[in-house]
């Protein structure tokens, strides 16, 4: 029962301490720098190990600057230690303020160095950037971090740009010029007043040396020694470095008193002084600050779990050589209420142990030093000249075990019993419990078990609602079922209506494309009489070729007939000769009637072929009947012109006879023969322009059929194109056909689907109806 009520108020005080704020920042931003503090401790171990035959054979190795190397690893780890404590803590402080994290931890390196120490050619002195400055770091972190969020969030302060005017982070700059501006020159004011006042430049000695000054007057002995120790952990457990503290007491009494018992010995004398710093460092402080080698060594005995176990064989390890930051940042011992009373009466318990053994010269007087590094067992031979002084070490650290021992399993089962009380409010959830909450002082903490706390209760909220959304979306779902069945019905209706509306769609885009394919079938037929027309055409032009070229002939005759004439008053033989010159004359004429005959029969041909193929086209053929019109007007101009040259010919035929009756009268036969020629000239004249006119309406017949074959070919295309999109009605129509058996499909799934909702309502509200709300 006392154990449970032990339990508890540890539990109660973690829980306080866990709702502070700014305590939980502190200890998370210790945890943060572990990986640098262990990598800088491993690199000082490694240079100050006092084994002369590892010095020797590093030194060979790499020559007398070899701990240059680690030396750089060191000053960028523990030299600006302060630097990154005050980096992390101020990004958590400024995150949980609300302002730019980046702009506050700005002003707060830019604060830290205007604290530091001035030199006197006017810069800064580094030596307080190390553990030394990590307490001014955490007061700097929090205090101008609240200092900046403060004017931060006076509107009238911060410098607005529109949006889109320059890019967000010049805007953003803008905004903290005036809160930044005003905290630097506060930090820098307070400075110098300061400075004013306490008439001091070193705020950071001036600050340790304030704590340090109740104590300084101390004497030598034990109860001195018991309040060194208390400081230094006390500092420690709070993560204010606890050497730094108390420095004063060190150098001022237990660094003298070990110079003091050297130089005894020295001098043949006997040494006095049981307390020294070498005292403190290898027989109290085992493994470092609160003896925290005994502490890993609990740990690896005592701990039912894994993860705690591998931290105390790494930590024994770096326990070994005092180095126990893993222990004090990282498990953490900083703010832990469960180690606080070992962490501080271990090595008061150690210190007296210790003094006891030297008085009881049970154990020699530390007369030697070492470097605070040297390993545990070989630095109490070192620092006593003696084994005695291994084996107070080897006593001190079962001693300081079997004291931390029941603290481990304390911390083990307080967290056990916290986990449990978050585990068991989560089991609850999943069986269906909604009803509870957790407690509010779990919800309040700032740590890890806080924020699994909020989560679950975040959960929880969630499952309520999802469980009452779920409730009235199971209604809406019933609903939304008897909607769908209501729709599938009358879907099924319009489907029959849509049936018999595609019977006839797909029955006249048949119908269509098979009135297309016959205009297909007549325009290809119509396209063939217009191919003969063409030929008779080329025929026509052909024959008025030769009809052409027989003029030449009788014109160029003429010419001779007209020589003739003139030498027939010369020589009646040669009137003869031109009396059978004109009846041969006569002759061609007769052939070029005859031609002129032929014409005029295929003109008359050609008028009824072009009549009979317009009757046909109908009203494509309307060019036709044009044409057939000009056709038959050629064929009357014909028929006038070859009459009269049918009485021209016989006149001549009348004329030349008369000639032969009256060969006598020789004057008489000239006239009627230059008469003749006269009426041969005309009559070729009429010859050649019947001729022009059959030429010319030739052309035009063959114009006209050229560009009815033309429309003829458009025709065809927009008919092709008709047919094409009569073929894609017909798709179109059978795909919509196809679609209806899908919507049929639908139909019947909406059918199925509704009555699934219905079976899956039902089962969900089963389902739903084991929860408590």
């Amino acid at each position: 029962m006392n154990k449970q009520v032990v339990k508890m108020h540890v539990l109660n005080i973690q829980n306080k301490i866990s709702e502070k704020k700014y305590l939980m920042m502190i200890k998370e931003a210790f945890i943060e720098l572990i990986p640098l503090v262990l990598i800088g401790s491993f690199f000082t171990i490694m240079n100050n190990l006092p084994i002369d035959a590892y010095q020797n054979l590093m030194i060979e190795l790499f020559g007398e600057g070899w701990k240059s190397y680690g030396g750089m690893i060191w000053q960028g780890t523990f030299g600006i230690l302060s630097i990154l404590l005050l980096i992390s803590l101020t990004n958590k402080v400024a995150d949980h303020k609300g302002v730019p994290q980046s702009t506050a931890i700005l002003i707060a390196i830019v604060t830290l160095f205007i604290l530091l120490e001035p030199t006197i050619e006017g810069g800064a002195d580094y030596k307080d950037l190390g553990t030394k400055g990590m307490c001014m770091a955490i007061l700097i972190a929090i205090v101008i971090t609240n200092l900046f969020a403060y004017f931060y969030r006076k509107e009238k302060l911060r410098i607005r740009i529109p949006v889109g005017e320059v890019s967000d982070n010049s805007r953003k700059a803008f905004e903290v010029i005036v809160p930044a501006l005003l905290t630097i020159i506060i930090v820098a004011t307070t400075r110098q007043i300061f400075m004013l006042i306490f008439n001091t430049r070193d705020i950071y000695n001036f600050f340790y040396s304030m704590i340090q000054m109740p104590f300084n007057n101390l004497g030598n002995g034990l109860l001195t020694s018991i309040i060194y120790i208390l400081l230094n952990q006390v500092a420690w457990f709070f993560g204010i470095h606890g050497s730094a503290v108390t420095e004063g007491l060190n150098n001022n009494i237990f660094v003298p008193n070990i110079e003091a018992n050297v130089m005894a010995i020295a001098n043949g004398g006997i040494a006095t002084e049981i307390f020294n710093q070498p005292f403190f460092d290898f027989f109290v402080y085992l493994g470092g600050s609160g003896a925290t080698l005994c502490l890993a060594i609990a740990m690896l005995i005592f701990s039912k779990k894994k993860h705690t176990r591998r931290i105390a064989t790494l930590a024994i390890i770096m326990g070994l050589f005092n180095v126990n930051e893993l222990l004090v940042l990282g498990l953490p011992i900083v703010l832990n209420p469960i180690f606080l009373i070992p962490f501080i009466g271990v090595p008061i318990v150690l210190n007296i142990i210790s003094y006891l053994a030297t008085s009881m010269e049970l154990v020699p007087i530390v007369t030697a030093n070492s470097h605070w590094t040297s390993p545990v067992f070989i630095s109490g031979v070192v620092i006593t000249g003696s084994f005695a002084g291994a084996i107070l070490q080897f006593i001190n650290i079962i001693v300081g075990v079997i004291i931390y021992a029941p603290f481990v399993k304390l911390h083990e089962a307080t967290k056990y019993k916290r986990n449990n009380q978050i585990a068991e409010f989560s089991d609850k959830i999943i069986n269906g419990d909604l009803s509870d909450e957790i407690d509010d002082r779990y919800l309040k903490r700032t740590d890890d078990v806080g924020v699994m706390a909020r989560a679950i209760t975040h959960t929880q909220k969630g499952l309520v609602k999802v469980i009452r959304d779920i409730r009235y979306q199971m209604k809406e779902r019933i609903n939304q079922a008897l909607v769908l069945t209501k729709y599938s019905q009358e879907l099924n209706v319009n489907i029959q209506d849509i049936d018999k509306e595609l019977v006839d769609s797909l029955e006249g885009a048949n119908n269509q494309v098979r009135n297309i394919q016959s205009i297909i079938g007549n325009l290809n037929e119509f396209k063939m009489h217009l191919l003969h027309i063409k030929d008779n055409v080329k025929e026509v032009t052909q024959s008025t070729d030769q009809v052409t070229e027989m003029t030449l002939v009788g014109e160029r005759e003429l010419t001779k007939l007209e020589e003739i004439m003139q030498e027939t008053s010369s020589s009646f033989r040669d009137l003869e000769e031109s009396v059978i010159t004109t009846n041969y004359n006569v002759e061609k004429v007769g052939e070029l009637v005859g031609a002129i005959k032929n014409i005029a029969a295929t003109t008359n041909i050609l008028a009824l072929n072009t009549t009979i193929e317009a009757a046909r086209a109908g009203e494509s053929g309307k060019g036709f009947v044009v044409l057939a019109k000009e056709i038959s007007k050629l064929a009357s101009a014909t028929e006038t012109i070859l009459s009269e040259i049918v009485e021209k010919t016989d006149l001549i035929t009348e004329n030349i006879e008369v000639i032969s009756r009256t060969k006598e009268n020789l004057g008489t036969q000239i006239e009627l023969q230059e008469y003749n020629s006269k009426i041969m000239i005309e009559l070729f004249k009429k010859i050649k322009e019947l001729i022009k006119i059959v030429s010319d309406n030739a052309n035009s017949v063959y114009d006209t059929g050229y560009s009815i074959q033309e429309k003829n070919t458009s025709v065809e295309i927009n008919i092709e194109e008709i047919y094409e999109i009569s073929k894609k009605q017909l798709e179109y129509a059978e795909n919509i056909t196809k679609n209806a058996e899908n919507i049929k499909q639908v139909a019947e799934i909406m059918d199925v689907t509704s009555n699934s909702i219905k079976i899956d309502t039902d089962q969900l509200e089963s389902f739903i109806s084991s929860y408590k709300l």
